[in-house]
């Protein structure tokens, strides 16, 4: 899972206006060039299983396509993951195949991917949209239906959690500041 800068709306301007002049197919394979990548690491990041992941990615592109002609002043980024993460929650019940055990950078991956899935589903919901689908605060609490500092706490918290879970910290753990150094005796301050 790579972190990058949270999404900048221009960067979805070019397809915004491609939808508003009914070029709806340029449009989606825009989509799928700028959005595609991100679409698929957070739907496998939710499912932990390609073929679903797949599936999952193909079922929100074709929502889109379906919707273009009453996107024209929609946010796209968050309205397509909104999407990904409705099927991909729809999906979660379906069997998976388990896995083979992977070694090294992959055998990483996998644990992270397992801790991922041990999360609250709104702590799982918060840090993937938005780490993975580097959507802001505000998209994530219109996704989740919760308020933006809700979001925001589920996410740190989600994010705590997954660091105790692959580290095998407790739940208790809380760092602790030094102790300030004491001034030297015989000095002015």
């Amino acid at each position: 899972m790579v972190v990058r800068p949270i999404e900048n709306r221009s960067e979805t301007a070019a397809i915004s206006l491609l939808i508003k002049q009914g070029e709806y197919r340029q449009a989606l394979s825009r989509v799928v060039d700028l959005l595609g990548p991100d679409l698929g690491e957070y739907c496998f990041a939710m499912l932990d299983n390609q073929a679903l992941a797949e599936r999952a990615v193909i079922a929100a592109l074709a929502d889109m396509y379906a919707a273009m002609p009453t996107l024209n002043s929609a946010p796209l980024r968050p309205w397509l993951f909104e999407q990904a993460r409705r099927t991909c929650i729809a999906l979660q019940s379906e069997p998976k195949p388990t896995p083979p055990q992977a070694k090294g950078k992959a055998a990483e991956a996998q644990a992270l991917r397992k801790a991922v899935t041990e999360l609250s589903p709104e702590e799982r919901d918060a840090v993937l949209l938005r780490y993975l689908a580097r959507l802001d605060y505000g998209d994530v609490a219109a996704i989740c239906d919760m308020d933006q500092e809700t979001a925001c706490k589920k996410a740190g918290k989600g994010l705590l959690r997954l660091r105790q879970i692959t580290t095998g910290a407790s739940a208790d753990t809380r760092s602790t500041a030094p102790n300030p150094p004491s001034k030297p005796t015989g000095t002015r301050g």
